[in-house]
């Protein structure tokens, strides 16, 4: 009876410790895993385990099997079985924060890592045999006490970092590495101040400014959901602090401001992944963009959410990708104009031509409506003629745009054609690249059946044919099947993709590119033709081993995004390719 109390009594005094309780408030970067084990069998449930290793095999060869024995022997050192070891079934993370030296008043980066263990694996090892693996490998180790208990310090090989003049670095910052187990809890770190906090935390007493009380972690957290196997985030405000304080020429000052107004004041941006959350399903992810200030900058021209419009005539049935969307374009011309003078330079050199470029972007934008859509094309085998792609936007007034393309465009280089009764502007960016391409590179615009196109060429056109000979045949609106698993109504934009094909596509347009240039060369100099074609396949061989385990893992697309004062919400799906 005593020893049940006993044991009760420890097992309610180590609590249980997730990075977010342990990170100081100003963390820059996290990334955490609620189970490893869970994430680790979903990944080989879906497949990525398996082809990761096919991919390792075919690139490192021999130096795979080397390295399968080292982890063998590994975990034989450990006391494990590899045939028998199960990963960690509990909490996982890492973080990257800001670390203020005050002796020295500069800043560094602090680096830690938490995994919760299974003791009764683990515990042995790290109390009886850690010490001698250390002393085994000739690191420069010393035990020191933090918050009661006794963490490995290790000194590492590393040199400091060369500190350039211009930002104020500890160039030390990793100089030492801590590692400390506790309660069936790994930590690994940097900082001395952290560790002892997570140590801290074991006992139940935790800081209070740690980054779980930070107001951006939680909306993030909040916005995308805590049902993932995997969440990482990146919190901005967070990060433009450091570079200020590390920054002794202040031109972070000086950039910023302006970066902040184009893109928008964004606090943060984060993901929860969901590996494999059932048969048909790869990936359903949630990302978030959290601004807490309102939407502004180009962020802030993602119209409000609408309902779903039907998908034209125009987009190709065989599209690869589609997108349909809201645009708040009467914001673009105050949004430059705003970004020229939160800079003081660009406000220099620009500020008197401000109201004439005003009135040139007011010529192109004014006629132009919100709603858009777009989409791409390309076949297998490849054909270089089915390459496309096409922007369609609103048109309120064609007469007014019409009248701007053709006063602005000629002047520019581009061609004007007349097409069906309707006016094509069109230039061959092609002939500025310093190598020949083995597709047509010419894109163009026109307006027309109530839109603004801009695309390549070939798209424009099929998009007049369809405005100018309308079908009144039922037509099969182009889709794939991951659009039926999100919503489309009340949203700013959704679409679909065909990631395997497209990414198949561009493969095909690379060799189709490299043969004609090997063709080229063999007219001039057939010798080192052959010698860079041989290199070429032998490169070859890695990129195609690549490319054939990322085809793999890639289904068919879909994804939506909504808008709202605080910033911008995303969910994607994915496919397992082996289910369609």
């Amino acid at each position: 009876m005593l020893l049940t109390a006993q044991l009760i009594s420890v097992s309610l005094s180590c609590a249980d410790v997730q990075i977010q309780q342990v990170v100081p408030d100003t963390t820059i970067a996290v990334i955490s895993t609620n189970n490893v084990a869970d994430t680790i069998k979903h990944l080989q449930s879906a497949g990525v385990c398996d082809q990761m290793l096919e991919m390792c095999t075919t690139v490192g060869g021999e130096s795979c099997f080397s390295d399968d024995a080292q982890c063998t022997e590994m975990l034989y050192a450990l006391g494990f079985e590899k045939e028998t070891w199960t990963p960690p079934t509990g909490h996982a993370g890492f973080a990257v924060y800001p670390v203020v030296d005050y002796e020295i008043g500069s800043v560094g980066l602090g680096l830690f890592g938490i995994v919760e263990l299974d003791d009764s694996l683990y515990g042995e090892f790290f109390s009886t045999q850690f010490d001698s693996l250390l002393q085994e490998s000739e690191v420069e180790v010393e035990s020191v006490n933090l918050s009661g208990r006794d963490v490995w310090m290790i000194q590492t090989d590393l040199e400091k970092l060369p500190q350039a003049p211009q930002w104020n670095f500890a160039s030390g910052a990793f100089d030492r590495v801590y590692i400390a187990y506790s309660d069936s809890t790994l930590m690994v770190g940097t900082d001395p101040d952290v560790i002892a906090t997570a140590l801290l935390g074991l006992d139940g007493e935790f800081e209070d400014d740690t980054l779980d009380t930070n107001k951006d972690f939680i909306a993030l957290r909040d916005r995308c959901g805590r049902e993932g196997d995997v969440f990482a985030g990146v919190l901005l405000t967070n990060l433009a602090d450091t570079i200020v304080q590390m920054d002794q020429t202040g031109m972070a000052m000086m950039f910023l401001p302006s970066v902040k107004t184009l893109f928008g004041d964004v606090d943060g941006i984060a993901e929860s992944i969901s590996i494999a959350p059932s048969s048909d399903v790869f990936i359903d992810a949630r990302y978030s963009a959290l601004m807490n200030d309102g939407r502004s900058g180009i962020l802030g021209l993602i119209g409000s959410n609408a309902t779903q419009q039907p998908i034209p005539d125009f987009v190709q049935s065989e599209a690869l990708s589609y997108t349909q969307g809201q645009l708040d374009l009467d914001k673009f011309v105050d949004l430059v104009k705003d970004t020229v003078q939160s800079n003081p330079m660009l406000a220099m050199q620009m500020g008197s031509q401000m109201e004439q470029m005003e009135a040139g972007l007011a010529l192109f934008f004014n006629p132009l409506g919100s709603r858009y859509h777009s989409f791409s094309s390309g076949q297998l085998p490849f054909d270089a003629s089915t390459i496309g792609y096409l922007f369609a936007i609103e048109c309120k007034d064609e007469e007014a745009f019409g009248n701007a393309l053709s006063l602005t465009l000629p002047m520019s280089g581009a061609e004007e054609t007349d097409f069906l009764g309707n006016q094509i502007f069109s230039i061959n960016i092609g002939d500025l690249l310093p190598l020949p391409m083995p597709m047509s590179l010419e894109m163009s615009i026109a307006v027309g059946g109530g839109y603004a196109f801009l695309g390549t060429t070939n798209t424009v056109e099929d998009a007049l044919r369809s405005v100018a000979n309308p079908t009144n045949r039922k037509r099969i609106a182009p889709t794939n099947a991951a659009v039926s698993l999100i919503p489309h109504d009340d949203v700013s934009s959704w679409g679909y993709a065909d990631m395997k094909k497209s990414l198949e596509i561009q493969t095909a347009m690379s060799n189709a590119m490299s043969e004609e240039m090997f063709e080229e060369m063999e007219a001039f100099d057939p010798e080192m033709a052959a010698e860079m074609r041989k290199e070429f396949e032998k490169q070859s061989e890695i990129q195609d081993a690549v490319t054939k385990v990322i085809t793999s893992l890639l289904g068919k697309m879909a994804w939506n995004m909504t808008a709202d004062d605080t910033g911008i919400d995303a969910r994607v799906i994915m496919l397992n390719p082996n289910s369609e």
